[in-house]
């Protein structure tokens, strides 16, 4: 029997792993486009985006509750909410998932090209996209804009990349991206603020590599005025902070998301937390950290501070406040990831190394139809598409999170109380969609427009601190809906308090009414 030919094994491994990557990202798309929508901060998201399509104008005050601060309101990710609003009333509950499934797909195939980009291998590209998606995984498991803001800044860091020439198309990607984050979510601060820090690092490196060669200063100085780079940065810097400006708001905005972060009612929330105290983060960063000591002791590299400087000035923050690892992620891992002179080196001496880049070098630009096949294969699984072409119900159940209290707000509709209602934080945003903002919610997800003093008496209800019951008798609750799984001690305490009766009861919450007062909050006689 003849041998079979070069050629035919080439196609044959190329086939084969091109089926292998297409089911992994099939399963990944599909698994997104069955995530449940939570019951967090996305339906306040979808308030604000249906107060926009109805009134057509942004809210000048918190519109939604009777405890706010009253101050004037900037409607930071007005696109995403109004976008998703759309979406949600034209595409029902599937619409989101999908939108969810490709914005999550999207970010990594992002980050995969600019590991990719850097690399120039793809089992890198593959390894560093796990690695990301390992440190994100807490961070991508809401649908809310934040999701955008991600896409956004990969995108960002995709096209915006000093080290490539930028021609016209490319400032124009950027421009364009950098307006429609800008509207989209509030986190599009963080680009300019990365390319000041990067470019004081290419700074440092300029100065450091003519030092050592003993260079001159005034023969430096000439050195930085010709450095290409240095021009890229600030050509850069300049396309993003005009693109910035073009938001309805103008300067407004950039006062709004610079100050966001001195509510002190943020820090109550377990993404405003020091990195420390949220236990998968920091396990998360704590490995991560041993990772870099393992590559700095086996492989000794100069450090690029235009490479390095970013992640060791959101290091400093992200230990502070758990929120900028959102931002450190991709950061951390497009540093960690060697350049593809390292990989070489490392091909060298790992010949199980090469021959997996081997395999993957061919499967993945071969067999970019059977990718997009098995993707479409994939398509068809999700809620959205069965809906679409095959006319299915998805029935809530299945699209909302088990914790969203779907049957609990039928007879909070049917008591209807006109004064304030106690509620959870987590399910203030869901209760103010679904009654279209009907129910008088005591506090939602968006804390920062909760005046402090309403918001410390909340915590100390739900923390059952001493002297609670005093500064809960000082509020007119007429109706209390608790999520008594998370807050047991509250839900027994209105069990025990003779003035308030349990009328609805499920899986998830519990309804008590005060017997002493009527739904205006009056004393009853």
């Amino acid at each position: 029997m003849n041998a079979p030919s070069g050629k035919f094994v080439t196609l044959t491994r190329a086939s084969v792993g091109s089926l292998i990557a297409g089911l992994i990202l099939s399963w990944a798309f599909v698994q997104f486009g069955q995530h449940r929508l939570s019951h967090t901060d996305l339906w306040g998201h979808l308030a604000y985006g249906r107060y926009i399509a109805q009134e057509g104008k942004f809210p000048d005050r918190e519109p939604f509750l009777q405890t706010s601060t009253d101050q004037e309101l900037v409607v930071t990710a007005w696109l995403s909410q109004w976008g998703g609003y759309h979406l949600y009333r034209s595409s029902g509950a599937v619409g989101l998932q999908l939108a969810y499934a490709v914005i999550v797909s999207g970010s990594l195939i992002c980050f995969c090209y600019l590991i990719l980009q850097k690399s120039r291998s793809w089992t890198l590209a593959l390894i560093g996209t796990a690695w990301f998606l390992v440190l994100e995984q807490q961070q991508v498991t809401t649908i809310r804009p934040q999701l955008m803001g991600l896409l956004g800044f990969l995108l960002f860091l995709a096209i915006g990349n000093p080290r490539q020439k930028l021609t016209r198309l490319r400032y124009g990607a950027l421009f364009v991206l950098m307006v429609v984050w800008t509207n989209a979510h509030g986190s599009f601060a963080i680009a300019p603020v990365i390319l000041i820090i990067s470019l004081s690092g290419r700074l440092l490196d300029v100065l450091r590599r003519h030092y050592r060669r003993g260079t001159p200063l005034s023969r430096t100085i000439q050195y930085l005025r010709g450095d290409q780079r240095l021009h890229r940065h600030c050509y850069l810097l300049g396309v993003v902070l005009i693109a910035t400006l073009v938001t309805p708001f103008g300067t407004q905005l950039w006062r709004e998301v610079l100050t966001f972060g001195k509510s002190p009612n943020l820090y109550d929330l377990i993404e405003w937390m020091p990195l420390w105290k949220t236990p998968k983060q920091g396990t998360a960063f704590l490995l991560s950290g041993f990772a870099v000591l393992a590559v700095f002791l086996v492989k000794r590299y100069r450090l690029r501070m235009e490479t390095w400087l970013p992640v060791f000035a959101l290091t400093v923050q992200l230990i502070r406040v758990s929120r900028y690892f959102v931002w450190w992620s991709p950061l951390f891992v497009k540093a960690m990831i060697p350049d593809w002179r390292l990989a070489e080196r490392w091909k060298r001496y790992s010949r199980i190394y090469a021959v997996v880049e081997h395999g993957m070098n061919l499967a993945i630009p071969g067999g970019r139809f059977v990718l997009l096949a098995v993707a479409m294969v994939a398509l068809s699984w999700t809620p959205w598409s069965a809906a679409l072409f095959h006319g299915q119900s998805w029935s809530p159940r299945n699209s909302f999170s088990m914790t969203t209290p779907i049957e609990a707000t039928v007879p909070l509709l049917e008591l209807a109380p006109e004064t304030l209602m106690f509620n959870t934080m987590e399910w203030g945003d869901w209760l103010i969609w679904e009654s279209e903002a009907t129910l008088p919610v005591f506090v939602n997800s968006h804390v920062t427009l909760i005046d402090e003093e309403v918001w410390r008496d909340y915590m100390s209800f739900i923390r059952q601190s001493t002297g609670w019951k005093e500064h809960w008798d000082s509020y007119t609750f007429s109706v209390a809906i608790v999520q008594y799984r998370r807050h047991k001690e509250l839900a027994r305490s209105l069990q025990d308090d003779p003035e308030w009766e349990e009328v609805y009861e499920d899986s998830n919450a519990k309804i008590f009414v005060n017997k002493s007062r009527d739904n205006l909050g009056r004393p009853t006689q």
